[in-house]
């Protein structure tokens, strides 16, 4: 596209190629414009298109550019982007306003225009290309013009708030103001524009000027009001006093404000806990004057008070009941009730809360992760947290409250402004983290969000890893409080302006307005063949006039739609905001679904988007564009796709299966919302089509910000575990970011704060008394060691925690177990921290602050302090982790713009999008964005008004609303809101209510389609219809087809009115599950046993199941219906709104079986023999609010209401009477009292229906059943006994008597359910005989007789036995029969005598007859004498069968083993004794000669075998042993390569003076990371020289053998025992097979070998990470460090090494293996070398040593040296002994050892380089004298050597003033008193050379 491309280019040739590019950017993807015009390229071009100048007459040139056709549509292009990406948003608009020239240049534009009075541009002539045409925009209306400039200052100030305040929008608001009134006073020319154009532009200049100026907004004066009940909603129909400073006595709390924009959706404290009742605005007597801002506030207070004063109430209630609270529910309990005299509030409450982390995720943001106590249920019950009793408790979205120090509040009264109590949400809840563990450690958690950012951080940092046990945290919940959706609507009412607001007039005016859709222009016609049957060819009518379309239509045969229909459709087409109104029944989806179709079908004619076919057609696009974006009245187009918003998931899907049923491509539908049940829309549903759904820049992007996220992650969860962290496990280091004199004297040590010189105390530090303790320097102080030292305890006795060791333990040994690789692991517990020798001293904190002599406190001092030290590193990172998480924020924001454009691009692909109220409001950000323009409601009588305003965006220009306002209303939580409290609050009427009763006011609104009302029904039969007709629909009509609905089977009546005097009550007796007696739902006991006998008396008639449905108005009573159906065993289908209606009536955590976490419906858990049944299969149980849309053919109504005091709770509100009795089309069968509903003093509809009921004689004690068979038969039940008496089984008492097919009767009671019989069993005996036995049929008649069964003899035909007892059938089939008669035989291969059965000899001379046993006969079994089997004689030479069935004997057999060298043999050839076993050849499994099978399993050849075996094993062994050994090789490698280059930056660091601490900081994590590497690695390469011994297989054979000898369980076969077991072993041992080869162990030890150069390296990189700085200058002396452990290290690693070296070389000399022995000594002479290179890289670090360490390198350089020179030695001797082969010249081995020796020793004595000639020194001394002097200095010289000859220098006076160490050899230099050592020198041989001379004493001569 034109739009990248010139991203790309990044600048314009001319105002050409700007017109296309903002054209081509107008009708692109927004969300892909805006990511591309937020990077850098696309800023450059925006700065380039800024800086054109603008002229209003630019006609045809290239330049300046056209204000009319470039810089107008700009602005549209601008005003087009989403509201995401705002960090690139923000960048985009502040280009055009970090300075005023664009804006006044815009401004100077649009007042020439004024001054001309035309828009025209005069010197424009049109192009005629195609390219020109489509990207030109005319500029035709000025307000077009002015829209777009007012808009686009107010989407800036909109971003910035910051702006409203500068003076220079004050200026450009006057003008643009005095511009348009200049517009307005033109009489004619452009001044004629639509009046909606120019009201829309005057609502923009108000809101810009309530932005700038909103000291010029003032409210009315409010009118006082009674005071409401503490905590509690309450109402009154009184005016009250106005919200925040209008109110007379100040504001009620900190968040209650005049402007409703201004009040926090999140409850303060304060208000949480205010006495004084919300401001909630009576109608009429609003602080606000009339207009949106009104609307919006009141809607904005109402829902806010119903969505959170139960939250408020429940936190205040609990928190002020204290210790009633907790005692109640106990310390296992998460139950408890607040009750008062109005109402109870259900909450839940975990105890012994912690906060275990800080989390952090792109999915949920930041948040805490909080464990809290198991609650007693979780750990009884399995799954509890899944599908049991806790599946609803803690869900994601749901608000809980964090009281940190509840149990200290309780008992000490803490007032209720001190206590730390916070709101949260749940953002992560995984049931598997919840579910109880068998380590109790392990607590249930989950993640929760604090409402508000900053409490995270104080929070995180006062209470993360800290508990006290005394000081309980809990964590409490509203139970069933939900906060996402209706935190996304309230912030959506509080996001809307006068100017973004839809339908202004017809929703906030009070009048109906009868306008059309904006994008429907006069004239628009719209194809219409689908609503004709059977039409094909085009049929186009005009739809933009509502009785011209009526009228058209009326005319027309064979519509889809009934007369009702069709004016509903016509009002749909033609009104901006259309009100269809549907009875039940009435078809009020199938309208909605003719409606989308026909729009969709037009959708060319009324879009903008697409591809254009034509130049003219892109530019009629463009102007429509723009002017939509300008919101003037002229933009004739709509945006797809439709909106198509329902109240239940059912709803939607139905509607949407409809659609595509209704042939709408199943391509072009897309549902939001994973609740869908429909397998239809599986596929189509949002989430599902995400996937790989992102672009190239889009993924790169998301890529960018995980890495970005997962680097801060780990910063956080540093930061968690530093938290955490006990004491006993932190370094020296953490204590860095303090830059404190005293933790840098705690690391130079005791030595260096207490030597005295004399060498005393040196080594204190080696006795480390326990391997498991820390040898940090900070570990040691806080442990006292100095202190034990001092008073010689270590050497009185152990040390505590070691008193348990061995006495010959070593507690001097400075190597822990693990070698010392883990420079930090301290497993000690806290109670091994305490102070072991205390001294006098306990001084506070603030005497140690100044203290610098820490090693002199006692033990509680040292702790004192660090306390204070952990606070307050800490605390400095505070700061940091705020600004880290409100940065993590801003990534997650940034990712989850980039998800929301990925769903946006996708949406603009689709037609209709389906969604439910809550699933928009839980997508607000994406409907705004997508801004369709047709938006349908379905049930729009149950939605509430601010979610479907709040559904709505800007370019919002088509409302079609279908419903009915006589049915339910709207949901809410508080009953104080609603119409029916008389409170004057109207909240649960609905928009769609509202506008009907509005419109009913408009005389002939019906008639001119403000208002269709649908009255054709085509649902319920008559007899149902009646009762609404005489009460609330009298112009409801039946269709045709309800008169042929069938009668009801099984009943007299197909309506009726069981009365009954059942009472109403709690729990009976005989209920196993139910509501308890204080429950706040109804039950009824017996009326649920009648209703259920009902239900199996019609499903007995052959009803499906899924045809009955069965309701009733209370949840309590669905739960008693529920447990009563399933005792019938019949499969139920509950959804998830009444399973969610059952959980909430339930008390405490009674447990809901069926409830799933996701809110699955129940699957029908009734019977143990249901599998699976389909919804379809299932008896529907529902409570009747929650049944409204649905319908069955029967249902069977229980009203459960029956007291003596006319109470009738849910029956007196007509609206749900409504939907309970229309919900059937076949039969109704209701059950109640109607002396009850009668008592009712209120006039109900529900008393016209049993007037009407009772007149019909549908009213009656007695359930009219009837027989079908029988109809004669009068059945009357009143109980439930009754109807199972009188219908057993679906029809009478009578007995069925049929005759069924073979003759017998039916032996039923009258069944309905199956007249033919077809199911029936006959159940008497079978009269039939076995043929041809003649035997009687022992089956019953319904069954197979199958074969005769009988027992009998039946003589055998080939043996002449007699088979008893065998089944008859048998006689025909006599080889089933196996004969058990046996005798002796001769067997036909070995010709033994055998004694085999009848059956067993036929399967011998079966097989002997068959091929392969004649093979088998044929083949040869001895190889000598070549005899086959058939042949040999077993006497003589006996044989043996092998497992692959050949037969060979045993003489050939010996032969094949080898067996002579296994055995010995005397002169008679017996086997008398083993042989040992020769090693070194591989021994392969022997082989069957014939068929080459292995042999196995014959016992006198085990010994044979065993050794072949084993040589296999160890073959395999020494090849995974070789595979081991190169593994190691590579990670050595790895590891080296880290080394050298993490020594290279550690040694760049150390050379310069500033060093930001990040780098130093990383420096250390890298070199942690590394000990780590390390450590793992020193672990595979120890057990892999173990295992090479400890693991060969020989070895292991060895060990059995010698355990079985010791047992006395294992002779050698063919050897008498001998007594002495010692002796056995000896003999074992001198065996030469029972040594296991050397092999494994020599490759296994020479890599070894090879690793351990690499092992000292770590820990002389460990010592220069001593040596790194702090970061940054420090103003005090850098302490002397002593590296005495590192270096005893480095010792103990040679001293292991060497060893190895020499068990290597004598395993070689036992192998013989002299190449292997080379290989040995040169892994070694190169470890030596190697050694000795990374000890001399130490000495430039000599400076920071103290001086035992100095010496003690310097004694390690000399011994490895030495050492070095043996190995050589011993490497020669090895080369030279071999004989030097064609391939390698020993030679060339030798001169490379000589060469290494060489080099080794100038490392040694620092000669590292060529001799310097005379030239390079003078140049040196030449350069040097310029800062150190030429020579000669007041104190005799600058220039000076030291012991070993090396030269160095002495700046300023050439006096020596202190010490050093020569950076060559560390020898010591300098001196004091401006005099050097007596073994320094003056360089007088330096001098010399290059042209001067001096004496020792003075100077002699000068240069």
């Amino acid at each position: 596209m034109i739009v990248f491309a010139a991203i790309k280019k990044g600048d314009f040739q001319n105002q050409h190629y700007a017109r296309k590019f903002v054209a081509s950017a107008i009708n692109s993807n927004p969300e892909e414009l805006l990511f591309k015009l937020g990077e850098e390229n696309g800023l450059s071009l925006l700065r380039a298109l800024k800086k054109q100048d603008m002229s209003i007459e630019a006609g045809n040139r290239k330049f300046p550019c056209s204000f009319q056709r470039v810089i107008v549509p700009s602005l549209a292009m601008l005003l087009g982007l989403p509201d995401l990406y705002v960090s690139k948003l923000r960048r985009i608009f502040a280009i055009w306003f970090n300075d005023d020239v664009f804006v006044e240049n815009l401004l100077r534009c649009a007042e020439l225009l004024l001054a001309r009075g035309s828009v025209i541009d005069t010197f424009y002539r049109p192009s005629t290309e195609d390219s020109d045409v489509a990207s030109t925009f005319e500029l035709k209306d000025w307000t077009d013009m002015m829209l777009l400039i007012t808009k686009f200052l107010v989407r800036f100030l909109r971003m910035d708030s910051n702006a409203t305040a500068e003076r220079r929008f004050r200026s450009w608001y006057t003008r643009l103001k005095s511009i348009s009134e200049g517009w307005e006073c033109l009489a004619n020319g452009p001044g004629c524009v639509s009046d909606s154009s120019r009201k829309e532009l005057r609502q923009s200049l108000q809101y810009m000027k309530e932005m700038i100026l909103p000291e010029q907004a003032k409210p009315k004066a409010p009118s006082p009001a009674p005071p409401r009940k503490p905590g509690r909603t309450a109402f009154h129909r009184q005016s009250q006093p106005g919200p925040g400073t209008l109110r007379p006595e100040g504001p009620r709390h900190d968040n209650d404000h005049d402007q409703f924009r201004q009040i926090s959706i999140i409850p303060t404290f304060r208000e949480t806990f205010s006495t004084e009742p919300s401001f909630l605005p009576m109608p009429g007597q609003s602080h606000l004057p009339d207009g949106v801002d009104q609307y919006l506030d009141s809607q904005f207070r109402l829902v806010r008070e119903d969505l959170l004063a139960s939250l408020c109430s429940g936190i205040s209630g609990f928190v002020r009941a204290g210790p009633k609270a907790m005692k109640k529910i106990g310390t296992a309990g998460t139950f408890y009730r607040l009750q008062d005299e109005r109402d109870s509030q259900d909450m839940l409450v975990f105890r012994n809360v912690k906060i275990v982390a800080v989390k952090s995720s792109l999915r949920f943001g930041i948040g805490l992760q909080v464990a809290f106590d198991q609650p007693a249920r979780a750990r009884k019950e399995a799954d509890y947290w899944g599908k049991g009793g806790g599946s609803r408790m803690l869900q994601k979205g749901s608000i809980v409250v964090l009281w940190l120090g509840a149990s200290r509040d309780i008992a000490e009264d803490t007032p209720i402004a001190d206590r730390q109590i916070y709101l949260a949400k749940v953002i992560d809840r995984d049931p598997k983290q919840l579910s109880s563990s068998k380590n109790e450690d392990v607590l249930p958690s989950i993640g929760v969000q604090l409402l508000k950012f900053q409490d995270l951080v104080k929070v995180s940092m006062q209470n993360l890893g800290t508990y006290d046990k005394g000081n309980e945290n809990i964590l409490l919940q509203v139970k069933g409080h939900f906060f996402n959706a209706g935190d996304s609507v309230l912030k959506t009412l509080q996001n809307f302006t006068n100017e973004t607001f839809p339908f202004v007039d017809a929703i906030v005016g009070n009048e109906a307005i009868s306008l059309p859709p904006s994008y429907l222009r006069p004239g628009t016609i719209f194809d219409l063949k689908s609503l004709i049957r059977g039409r094909k060819e085009p049929f186009e009518v005009d739809v933009s006039d509502y009785k011209s379309l009526v009228s058209t239509l009326s005319g027309i045969r064979n519509l889809v739609l009934d007369e009702t229909q069709l004016t509903a459709f016509a009002s749909a087409m033609t009104r901006a905001v259309a009100l269809i109104q549907g009875p039940p029944g009435c078809g009020k989806t199938y309208i909605g679904v003719h409606i989308v179709k026909t729009l969709l079908e037009n959708e060319k004619r009324i879009s903008a988007g697409g591809l254009a076919q034509h130049a003219e057609e892109a530019a009629r696009r463009l102007q429509s564009n723009v002017q939509r974006l300008a919101g003037t009245g002229s933009a004739f187009s709509a945006t797809f796709p439709i909106l198509c918003v329902t109240y239940t998931n059912h709803a939607l899907d139905q509607f949407l299966e409809d659609l595509i049923e209704a042939g709408i491509d199943q391509d072009d539908v897309i549902r939001i919302g994973g609740r869908s049940q429909s397998n239809v829309l599986a596929y189509r549903n949002l989430t599902s089509l995400l996937y790989r759904a992102k672009t190239k820049e889009e993924l790169i992007k998301s890529k960018q910000l995980e890495a970005e996220a997962t680097a801060m992650e780990t910063t956080i969860n540093e930061f968690n575990e530093l938290q955490t962290r006990p004491t006993k496990k932190w370094k020296l280091s953490d204590l860095d970011i303090l830059f404190d004199e005293q933790v840098a004297q705690i690391g130079l040590g005791m030595v260096a704060a207490h030597s005295d010189g004399t060498g005393d105390n040196l080594d204190f530090q080696m006795v480390s008394g326990s391997r498991k303790k820390s040898q940090d320097s900070l570990q040691k102080w806080l442990r006292g060691d100095d202190i034990e030292y001092q008073l010689g305890a270590w050497q009185a006795e152990p040390l505590p925690w070691i008193a348990e060791e061995s006495a010959e333990a070593n507690h001097f040994d400075v190597l822990p177990e693990d070698n010392g690789f883990d420079e930090g692991e301290d497993e000690l517990s806290d109670d091994e921290i305490v102070p072991i020798i205390e001294g006098a001293s306990d001084r506070p904190l603030e005497t140690l602050w100044d203290d610098m002599a820490v090693w002199e406190m006692t033990v509680s001092e040292r702790h004192r302090l660090m306390s204070y030290w952990q606070r307050t590193c800490m605390d400095l990172q505070s700061g940091h982790f705020e600004s880290l998480c409100k940065s993590y924020d801003d990534k997650k924001a940034e990712y989850d713009d980039i998800e929301v454009a990925v769903q946006l691009r996708i949406l603009r692909g689709c037609k209709v999008l389906g969604v439910t109220t809550s699933g928009a409001a839980a997508h607000m950000k994406l409907l705004h964005n997508l801004a369709p323009s047709i938006v349908m409601c379905e049930e729009a009588g149950e939605v509430l008004e601010a979610h479907l305003i709040a559904s709505l965006s800007l370019g919002a220009a088509h409302l079609i609303q279908i419903g009915d306002e006589k049915q339910l209303r709207p949901s809410i939580e508080e009953h104080g809101l609603s119409i029916e409290s008389g409170s004057g609050h109207s909240l649960d009427v609905s928009l769609f209510e509202r506008l009907v009763k509005r419109a009913e006011a408009v005389p002939n609104a019906r008639a001119d389609g403000l208002i269709a009302q649908l009255s054709t029904q085509w649902r319920m039969r008559p007899e149902i219809s009646q009762l609404l007709k005489q009460t609330l629909y009298p112009t409801l009509e039946d269709a045709a087809a309800v008169h042929d609905h069938p009668k009801v089977k099984g009943m007299r009546q197909n309506v009726f009115f069981l009365d009954h005097s059942h009472r109403e009550g709690g729990k009976d007796k005989d209920m196993e599950d139910g509501p308890s007696e204080t429950s706040r739902s109804k039950v009824n006991y017996r009326e649920a046993e009648l209703v259920v006998a009902l239900v199996r008396h019609l499903i007995r008639q052959g009803y499906p199941q899924g045809d009955i449905a069965v309701l009733t108005p209370y949840a309590g009573q669905l739960l008693c219906l529920r447990e009563q159906l399933r005792k019938e065993q019949l499969p139920l289908y509950i959804d998830s709104r009444n399973l969610k209606d059952i959980s909430k009536i339930l008390e405490g955590e009674e447990q809901l079986d069926d409830v799933g976490p996701d809110d699955n419906d129940e699957d029908g858990e009734v019977g143990k023999n249901v599998v699976s049944v389909r919804a379809a299969d299932r008896v529907r149980l529902s409570t009747v609010d929650n049944f409204q849309g649905e319908e069955a053919n029967v249902v069977v109504i229980s009203t459960v209401r029956c007291n003596d005091n006319g109470r009738t709770g849910f029956l007196k509100i007509d609206n749900r009477v409504n939907v309970m009795i229309s919900r059937a089309k076949h039969g109704q069968y209701i059950f109640g009292s109607a002396a009850t509903i009668r008592h009712s003093n209120q006039p109900t509809m529900f008393k016209k229906v049993l007037d009407l009921l009772e007149l019909q004689g549908r009213l009656g004690p007695s359930l009219p059943l009837q027989c079908a068979r029988h109809p004669e038969t009068i059945l009357s039940a009143s109980t439930a006994q009754q109807i199972r008496e009188l219908a057993p089984d679906g029809g009478c008492s009578l007995p069925c008597k049929a005759t069924l097919p073979c003759g017998h009767a039916c032996t039923r009671a009258c069944h309905p359910d199956d007249l033919e019989h077809k199911g029936f069993k006959c159940k008497a005996r079978c009269p039939r005989l076995m043929s041809p036995c003649g035997h009687p049929c022992t089956k019953l008649c319904s069954s197979d007789c199958g074969k005769c069964d009988v027992l009998v003899d039946i003589r055998l035909e080939n043996c002449g036995h007699v088979a008893t007892q065998e089944q008859c059938w048998k006689t025909g089939d006599q080889e089933a029969i196996q004969c058990r008669e046996a005798k002796d035989i001769r067997h036909p291969v070995c010709g033994h005598t055998v004694r085999l059965t009848c059956a067993d000899q036929r399967q011998l001379m079966t097989a002997m007859s068959d091929p392969d046993s004649i093979r088998f006969k044929q083949s040869v079994v001895d190889f000598i004498a070549l005899t086959d089997l058939e042949s040999s004689d077993p006497d003589e030479s006996p044989l043996i069968t092998l497992p692959c069935q050949h037969s060979l004997t045993i003489e050939t057999l010996d032969g094949i083993m080898e067996f002579s060298s296994y055995y010995e043999q005397d002169a008679a050839g017996h086997w008398i004794a083993p042989l040992p076993i020769r090693n070194g050849t591989l021994k392969n499994i022997p082989a069957c000669p014939h068929c080459r099978n292995p042999i196995s399993g014959i016992r006198r050849y085990g010994r044979v075998l065993n050794h072949a075996f084993l040589d296999q094993t160890v073959c395999k062994f020494d090849l995974e042993t070789i595979a081991t050994v190169v593994t190691v090789e590579t990670a050595r490698r790895a590891l080296e390569a880290a080394y050298d280059q993490w020594r290279e930056q550690a040694d760049f660091v150390l050379d310069k003076q500033n060093v930001l601490p990040a780098t130093v900081a990383a420096l250390r994590k890298r070199h942690q990371d590394q000990v780590a590497a390390t450590k793992k690695h020193r672990t595979v390469v120890d057990e892999l020289v173990k295992d090479a011994v400890r693991l060969h297989p020989i070895q292991r054979t060895y060990e059995k053998s010698v355990a079985s000898l010791l047992s006395g369980s294992y002779s050698i076969p063919g050897v008498p025992r001998r007594g002495n077991v010692e002796a056995d072993l000896l003999h074992l041992k001198l065996q030469a097979h029972a040594l296991p080869s050397q092999q494994s162990f020599l490759k296994a030890g020479i890599a070894s070998l090879s690793c351990g150069s690499t092992f000292v390296k770590q820990v002389v990189n460990w010592v220069v990470k001593l040596c790194l700085p702090p970061g940054k200058p420090i103003k005090r002396l850098v302490p002397l460090l002593d590296f005495s452990y590192q270096l005893d290290m480095i010792e103990k690693l040679l001293v292991d090494a060497s060893d190895l070296h020499v068990r290597v070389q004598c395993a070689c000399k036992e192998s013989s293996s002299l190449k292997t022995s080379i290989d040995a000594h040169r892994e070694n002479f190169m470890r030596s070398f190697l050694t000795l290179e990374s000890l001399v890289s130490l000495r430039p670090l000599l400076s920071r040593m103290t001086e035992p360490s100095r010496q003690k390198l310097a004694n390690l350089i000399a011994d490895v040296h030495a050492t070095l020179q043996r190995d050589a030695e011993a490497y020669r001797a090895e080369l030279s002994g071999q004989t030097p082969s064609r391939d390698d010249d020993n030679g060339q081995l030798l001169a490379s050892v000589e060469d290494t020796l060489t080099r080794a020793a100038a490392m040694v004595t620092g000669e590292f380089y060529q001799p310097v000639s005379i030239e390079e020194k003078m140049a040196i001394f030449a350069v040097m004298g310029r800062d150190v002097g030429t020579g000669v200095g007041s104190f005799g010289g600058h220039w000076y050597t030291c012991p070993n000859n090396h030269l160095y220098t002495i700046g300023e006076c050439g006096g020596a003033m202190q010490t050093s160490s020569c950076p060559e050899c560390g020898a010591t230099v300098g001196g004091s008193s401006h005099r050097v050592r007596d073994d320094n020198n003056v360089a007088t041989d330096f001098l010399r050379e290059v042209g001067g001379a001096v004496g020792r004493d003075g100077p002699v001569r000068g240069y």
